[in-house]
C-alpha cells in the first residue's frame, strides 16, 4: 500500500532558522502546492488566455490561502510590461466619455491588464502633464480622448510607446484612431428633421475651432443645402447644460421662426430644453429638438429625446483591445477605425 505525501502550508512557507518565522510566500511555493510548474503561476497571475479553468482556479486558491502576491516590480522586469494601460479622458461630467473609459477597463481587464485613468479637463498642458506621467510610470500604451494643442508630443511619442486616440482625433502619424463618422452621423439626423418637413432648424454646436464640432456642423450644412434650404441658425460654445441654455435662449429670441433644433452633447440638449420651456416652447408642439448623443435621461425624458447614439461600449472595447494587439504584434501598424452612430427615433419631434 502506497502512502500518500500530504504537504503543510506553514511548512512550506516557513524558514528553515531556529526561530521559524515565516517568511513571505513565493511563486515557488505555490506551484507546489498547487501541482504546477513556475511558468504556469506566472501565466495565471498574469491573466494568460492559455490556461485551462481547472488550473487556473486551484492556483488562485492555493495563492489565497497562503497570502501570495506576485511581485510587480520582479513581474515588469521578467515580462518587460508593466500590465498597465493609461487612459485620459477629457470630462468626467460628459456621461459618453466615462462610459467609454469603463469600457476601456472592463477591455483591459478581460485581458490581463489594469487601467490608470486621468482627467485632463479639456485641458492640452494637464493632457500633455498626463501623457509624460504615464510615460515615466512606464505603462504599456496610453489611450486618450486628443484635445488640440499635443499633436507634436504624441508625434514624438509615437515611435516608442503604442498611442490610439478614441472619439475625436488629431492628424498625427504613428498612432492608431478610432472614431464615429461624425458628418454622416449628422447629416442622417438633419435629414430626419428635414424630413418631417423642417426648414428652419437651428444647430447649437461646440466651439468654433474643436475638429468634432466642425465636421458634425458640416454634416448639417451639407444636408440642408442638399434639400435647398439656405437658412443657417447656429451658435457655438461647450457641451455642458448651462451653455446649451444660454445658446437656445440666443437662438429662440433671435430667430423665433425656428422649428426644430440640433444639439450636440447630452448636457447641452437638456440646457436647450429648459430653454424651449421659458421661452414657451413645448417639445415636440411647437419645438422639435434632437440630440447628437444619447443618455438614460434623455431617453426617460419627458418627452423621450430622438439622437443619434454613439457605439460606446464598441469605441472603448475597440480601443483597448487594438492596443493589445499592437503590443503584442510590434509588426501591426496603427490604423483608423470608423464606426456608425445609430438614429433612435423617440418622440421629440412632430411633423410640420
Amino acid at each position: 500500500m502506497t502512502s500518500t505525501k500530504i504537504i503543510n502550508i506553514d511548512e512550506v512557507i516557513m524558514q528553515s532558522t531556529g526561530d521559524k518565522q515565516k517568511r513571505k510566500p513565493t511563486r515557488s511555493d505555490v506551484a507546489l502546492l498547487a501541482g504546477v510548474d513556475k511558468s504556469t503561476v506566472s501565466r495565471v497571475m498574469t491573466g494568460h488566455k492559455a490556461i485551462s479553468q481547472a488550473t487556473r482556479l486551484k492556483v488562485l486558491k492555493v495563492a489565497e490561502q497562503i497570502g501570495y502576491r506576485p511581485n510587480a516590480l520582479a513581474r515588469i522586469l521578467a515580462s518587460q510590461r508593466s500590465r498597465l494601460i493609461g487612459v485620459i479622458i477629457n470630462s468626467l461630467w460628459t456621461g459618453l466619455q466615462t462610459e467609454m473609459f469603463r469600457h476601456c477597463q472592463i477591455a483591459a481587464e478581460d485581458h490581463g491588464y489594469q487601467v490608470l485613468m486621468c482627467e485632463a479637463r479639456a485641458d492640452p498642458g494637464i493632457q500633455k502633464a498626463y501623457i509624460q506621467r504615464f510615460v515615466d510610470l512606464n505603462v504599456d500604451g496610453i489611450v486618450l480622448i486628443p484635445i488640440g494643442g499635443v499633436e507634436q508630443m504624441l508625434a514624438r511619442l509615437s515611435d516608442t510607446i503604442p498611442i490610439v486616440a478614441m472619439d475625436n482625433w488629431v492628424d498625427v502619424k504613428g498612432i492608431s484612431q478610432i472614431r464615429l463618422d461624425n458628418f454622416e452621423s449628422m447629416y442622417r439626423l438633419t435629414e430626419y428633421l428635414a424630413g418631417m418637413g423642417h426648414r428652419h432648424i437651428g444647430l447649437i454646436a461646440g466651439k468654433k475651432d474643436e475638429k468634432i464640432s466642425l465636421a458634425r456642423q458640416s454634416g448639417f450644412e451639407a444636408m440642408l443645402d442638399s434639400v435647398g434650404i439656405t437658412k443657417r441658425y447656429i451658435k457655438h460654445g461647450e457641451y455642458l447644460a448651462h451653455s446649451g441654455y444660454r445658446m437656445g435662449l440666443e437662438l429662440l429670441r433671435e430667430h423665433p421662426q425656428i422649428t426644430a433644433m440640433v444639439v450636440m452633447g447630452t448636457h447641452a440638449t437638456t440646457g436647450a430644453m429648459r430653454a424651449a420651456a421659458d421661452m414657451g416652447r413645448r417639445i415636440p408642439d411647437t419645438l422639435s429638438i434632437v440630440s447628437f448623443d444619447d443618455s438614460s435621461f434623455l431617453a426617460e425624458g419627458i418627452p423621450p429625446v430622438t439622437c443619434i447614439a454613439q457605439p460606446v461600449e464598441e469605441i472603448g472595447r475597440k480601443a483597448v483591445e487594438h492596443l493589445i494587439q499592437r503590443l503584442d504584434h510590434p509588426d501591426i501598424a496603427p490604423a483608423e477605425f470608423i464606426m456608425e452612430g445609430r438614429l433612435i427615433i423617440r418622440e421629440s419631434c412632430r411633423r410640420v
